[in-house]
């Protein structure tokens, strides 16, 4: 999951580099979601949740 996610990542900056008005933001979220099956910003919460003992 790790190798796909960075591999998205390198394709997702190399389309912003030669096209400045591509959504960076959006595409690193929906890569990440289409990879894990999750949603990052929920997933982010959780973790915090975790750490902080609620």
């Amino acid at each position: 999951m790790a190798r796909r996610f960075l591999a998205a990542w390198d394709g997702l900056q190399q389309l912003w580099a030669v096209s400045p008005d591509f959504d960076l933001e959006a595409e690193t979220l929906q890569a990440f979601t289409d990879i894990t099956g999750r949603d990052l910003l929920r997933t982010r919460e959780a973790m915090a949740e975790v750490i902080r003992g609620i």
